[in-house]
């Protein structure tokens, strides 16, 4: 259970897929306490609610070989991608190892599952020299968070003159939003040029 990662993820997810998809969040946290800040997140937005993400299933779980239950493992059989987000309370190095893991599992359950193709699935990673053990494991989409606050600092002593724009667009009390779409939604205006 990720706080710091999760909106941007639910976020993007929302502009990306089409109406009426499922989520599903696994996690070892208790559910009522992820339903309520889900509830949070749609209401940060302006209370409105998400209107792509038609679903969101709360399961309580882990994929660990103890505590992996049938219904897990029909979750990940079901699944069509995985993201790994660290959980908060983790050191990073743990975080990261545990990511790692976790894909090599879901792989697990997948081919034991009889699937002939595996699903995409990006880690989180926390530490810059776990980025060498994604690709010894053949994963090459992963989100490496330790990069991004550097890259704002650097792109502050570049340029101080971003700062109240970056400002803006990191608070959470900031009028920006900052929003990805399809190229499809521009290419007739593209094309018109």
């Amino acid at each position: 259970w990720n706080r710091e990662l999760l909106p941007s993820v639910m976020y993007e997810l929302e502009n990306c897929m089409l109406a009426g998809s499922e989520v599903t969040i696994l996690a070892t946290k208790s559910i009522e306490d992820r339903e309520k800040y889900i509830e949070m997140l749609q209401r940060r937005k302006g209370g409105h609610y998400f209107k792509n993400i038609g679903t969101i299933k709360q399961v309580q779980g882990s994929l660990e070989a103890g505590q992996r239950s049938a219904e897990t493992i029909q979750l990940i059989t079901n699944a069509t991608r995985a993201f790994i987000l660290g959980d908060e309370n983790t050191p990073p190095c743990m975080s990261d190892a545990s990511a790692l893991a976790a894909i090599l599992l879901i792989r697990e359950i997948l081919e034991s599952a009889g699937k002939l193709r595996m699903i995409p699935a990006v880690p989180e990673i926390r530490d810059v020299s776990s980025a060498r053990l994604c690709r010894h494991i053949h994963v090459y989409d992963f989100l490496e968070t330790s990069v991004i606050p550097a890259q704002i600092i650097s792109s502050l002593a570049v340029q101080p003159k971003i700062a109240p724009v970056l400002l803006s667009l990191l608070s959470s009390h900031g009028a920006a939003q900052v929003r990805t779409y399809p190229i499809s939604n521009r290419s007739s205006q593209l094309l018109d040029c």
